[in-house]
């Protein structure tokens, strides 16, 4: 089967040149060394899941997801330090 956890996709997610939204500052959420990892396209996903509509629960239901799984290694996805204490997943 294929793994999501531990791969390195083709289409790199760098962080956006422009301000998203009510996201000002895509810098402090985005993973700008790790572009190829998993992390990158959640961001974009929860993004976009808030353009879509604004009552969604997505982010916060990942971050729920990811606390019910510690034994998952984070980091070798290309999520940050301190992902799931950002305001952008939790609001």
């Amino acid at each position: 089967h294929e793994r999501l956890w531990d791969r390195n996709f083709a289409t790199k997610l760098s962080r956006p040149r422009k301000l998203m939204g009510t996201f000002s500052d895509p810098l402090t959420f985005f993973n700008s060394t790790e572009t190829g990892k998993l992390y990158n396209s959640l961001v974009m996903i929860a993004y976009l899941t808030r353009e879509i509509t604004n009552n969604t629960n997505w982010p916060r239901d990942l971050v729920a997801l990811m606390q019910q799984h510690p034994q998952i290694p984070q980091d070798r996805m290309g999520f940050i330090p301190g992902w799931d204490k950002l305001t952008f997943w939790q609001a």
